[in-house]
């Protein structure tokens, strides 16, 4: 795949009307895809795919990954499928795009000493305004909660009978969004961030399994058939 290279599913039938979407970003939008998917489906979208794993999708250098520093040439390699990615969705416009960062992980730097979060929203502003500007609309989706930062791995399988042994209260589990702070601040009908934290969580604490289904499929990473069983829920927030 070239930098900024896509997949792309078509569900259309060969309508030349339908609608379009991307969904792109890190592992962390990919594990998104088993719900992107299934609304594709039951919607006849045409849909194109495009991730870097431990790259977030942003206008300023990665630094770190998980606490160990980035190469430089993996850092420059990140940095140009970035580039073309944002390119790519730009010269597209598709209906909307839908973003995901691990934001909570991935350490950037632009130069600036701000916090994170104020990093990651002005990188989240510059790219998203080439889109809007365009004539798309954004949708990022807010990540899950944390898993292994905030559990033991093992605590499933240690607690079959019982998983709701496993659960976290809420204010621990619930890492950074800089998504929200990017989009209030464009203050544009164009960017909608959608967050689906009431399917993870109730008003005290996150579950590591929920309806027999275990969320998580790693260390950070949901389980397609949890994200699957999200569609629906998605959809309604995009309607």
């Amino acid at each position: 795949m070239e930098f900024g290279g896509s997949m792309v599913c078509d569900f259309s039938g060969g309508d030349p009307e339908a609608e379009t979407a991307w969904l792109v970003g890190d592992s962390h939008a990919q594990h998104w895809q088993e719900a992107i998917v299934q609304l594709a489906q039951e919607r006849s979208w045409r849909v194109s795919f495009s991730y870097l794993g431990g790259c977030p999708l942003v206008d300023a250098p990665v630094r770190s990954f998980y606490s160990s520093d980035v190469d430089p040439k993996e850092a420059e390699y990140c940095a140009q499928w970035g580039r073309a990615a944002v390119k790519a969705v730009e010269t597209d416009t598709p209906d909307r795009v839908f973003v995901g960062v691990f934001a909570a992980q991935e350490v950037i730097d632009d130069g600036t000493g701000d916090p994170q979060n104020v990093q990651y929203a002005n990188a989240f502003i510059r790219d998203w305004k080439r889109w809007v500007d365009a004539g798309t609309t954004v949708v990022p989706i807010i990540d899950p909660p944390l898993n292994d930062s905030v559990r033991d791995l093992d605590c499933l399988a240690k607690n079959a009978s019982t998983p709701g042994d496993c659960a976290v209260p809420r204010e621990k589990a619930m890492g950074p969004n800089p998504f929200t702070e990017a989009a209030e601040r464009m203050g544009s009908a164009k960017v909608t961030p959608v967050a689906l934290t009431e399917f993870f969580c109730d008003l005290h604490k996150c579950y590591a399994a929920i309806g027999g289904v275990s969320v998580y499929y790693d260390a950070n990473h949901l389980n397609g058939q949890y994200a699957k069983q999200l569609a629906p829920h998605l959809g309604t927030l995009l309607d």
